[in-house]
């Protein structure tokens, strides 16, 4: 497998996963969904990708089922084709939606919003919520704290999550789904 910064990013999550019976991984490209299927051995796994080689090389349905082989976690993950606009789940149906260095390949502002309206919709109360990306993160929370997420944290990661040559720094926003609306 090869996850570049992913796995790292992966690492500060691991915090979180071992509570969760439930994790979508939004755009997941394979690896992800491999190594969050690991830290949860008791829970259930799904990853959601359109799998677009585009946006990431090597990205293709084929390589996250062998990925998922290779860690021996198949059985405990479902894979959909979707698009993370349109997630196609019911609401409340996750403990946990993670989205790693995806949703700035979303052309266009509203895009980007609805991949953020999506990922609240399927969680459920009292869920988390973390998103890594390389750009508007600002915007990501801005966006949460609108739609009544709590703990809303938008922080950037240090050097060792930075993407490429010119040293494009990781964002990280983690919030939480209120049981109730507000």
């Amino acid at each position: 497998m090869t996850f570049a910064n992913s796995a790292e990013i992966v690492f500060i999550w691991a915090v979180f996963l071992p509570n969760y019976a439930s994790i979508a991984a939004i755009r997941c490209r394979g690896a992800i969904l491999s190594i969050v299927a690991k830290a949860v051995p008791s829970g259930r796994a799904v990853g959601v990708d359109l799998w677009r080689s585009q946006d990431q090389s090597g990205n293709s349905l084929e390589s996250a089922w062998r990925n998922l082989d290779m860690e021996g976690v198949r059985g405990r993950c479902e894979i959909q084709t979707a698009d993370m606009r349109a997630v196609p789940f019911p609401d409340s149906t996750f403990d946990l939606v993670v989205s790693s260095l995806a949703i700035h390949n979303i052309k266009g502002h509203a895009g980007r919003l609805k991949a953020i309206d999506e990922a609240i919709r399927v969680l459920k109360p009292r869920g988390r919520l973390l998103i890594a990306d390389l750009m508007w993160t600002g915007t990501y929370a801005q966006r949460l704290r609108e739609r009544g997420m709590r703990d809303v944290v938008d922080k950037h990661l240090d050097w060792r999550f930075w993407y490429g040559a010119l040293g494009m720094a990781t964002g990280l926003v983690t919030a939480t789904k209120p049981s109730h609306p507000s």
